[in-house]
């Protein structure tokens, strides 16, 4: 099992678990250049891992996005979750994992 806790640390980033709006999983922000991520306390663990993975590959990957051509912002944030999604599910289930499972 992947310690995400540790990897926020490794990146500096400030983790918190609380209560937040059940409509929320996670947030990932900066403050005065500190990043800090937000995870909702009252999802069901399965669900608070899988959102430290997917704002993991935020962070990682929030100066690499290239921007493919779509015609709106929201466009764009689907494709650019869908990519975040796809990363997560790459940490938790890694493809050697799963294919001798």
């Amino acid at each position: 099992m992947i310690p995400l806790v540790s990897q926020f640390q490794h990146r500096s980033i400030i983790l918190a678990i609380q209560q937040m709006d059940e409509r929320i999983d996670g947030l990932l922000f900066s403050i005065s250049g500190s990043w800090r991520c937000l995870i909702n306390e009252t999802k069901p663990s399965h669900r608070k891992r899988y959102t430290m993975a997917h704002e993991l590959v935020h962070n990682d990957r929030r100066r690499q996005y290239s921007w493919p051509f779509m015609e709106s912002e929201e466009q764009k944030a689907t494709w650019m979750e869908r990519q975040t999604n796809a990363g997560a599910a790459a940490i938790l289930m890694p493809e050697e994992s799963v294919i001798s499972f």
